[in-house]
C-alpha cells in the first residue's frame, strides 16, 4: 500500500469522529464532512449458488448528498415519523483497511456493528462492510462516497432512518 502510518491513523480518526457525531446526533457537522458530490448508496447480499463472483448486491438505497440533507433536515423537524420515538445508536467501527489511494483519494473499506434502541421496539443491530471513498483536501478528510453492504438478505428491521 503506498500510504503511511500516520496516514492511515488520519484516516481512522476520520472514521472514528465520523461514527461519533452521528451517535451524538450531530447532524449537521457530519454533513460538513461530505464532498458536494457525495454518493451513498445501500446493498443487501442476496444468498445465490457460490461463485467467484461474489453474493448478488439488491440496492435498497441510493442518494446523493442533496438527498441526504433533506433526510437530515427531516430529522430537525416534526416530519422525522421513522425517528418518532428518536433512535439511540452505538456505532463500532472496525478493520478499517486503506486499500489504494490515488490522487488524494482514498478507498478505504470498514466494518460496522450499529446497535439501535428506541425504546418502544425490541433493540436492533446492523451489521454492514463498507467502501468508501475519502479525499484529502485543505480542509481535512471529506467523504466522497459510500457504499453499505447489509450482511443479511432480508431486512429485519423496520427501517433504515439511520446514517450507516
Amino acid at each position: 500500500m503506498n500510504i503511511n502510518y500516520d496516514e492511515y491513523l488520519s484516516i481512522v480518526s476520520f472514521l472514528y469522529d465520523e461514527a461519533m457525531l452521528l451517535d451524538d446526533k450531530r447532524y449537521k457537522d457530519w454533513v460538513s464532512l461530505l464532498t458536494e458530490d457525495f454518493e451513498y448508496r445501500i446493498f443487501m447480499a442476496d444468498f445465490v449458488p457460490y461463485s467467484n463472483e461474489g453474493p448478488k448486491l439488491i440496492t435498497i438505497l441510493d442518494e446523493d448528498r442533496k438527498a441526504v440533507e433533506r433526510r437530515i433536515n427531516r430529522l430537525y423537524s416534526e416530519y422525522a415519523w421513522a425517528e418518532d420515538p428518536q433512535s439511540h445508536t452505538l456505532r463500532v467501527v472496525s478493520n478499517i483497511t486503506v486499500l489504494d489511494k490515488a490522487n488524494e483519494i482514498y478507498t478505504v473499506r470498514s466494518y460496522l456493528i450499529l446497535h439501535r434502541d428506541r425504546g418502544d421496539l425490541k433493540d436492533e443491530v446492523f451489521y454492514a462492510k463498507r467502501n468508501d471513498k475519502i479525499i484529502k483536501t485543505s480542509n481535512g478528510y471529506k467523504l466522497k462516497k459510500r457504499d453499505v453492504t447489509l450482511m443479511e438478505s432480508i431486512l429485519k428491521e423496520r427501517n433504515i432512518s439511520v446514517i450507516l
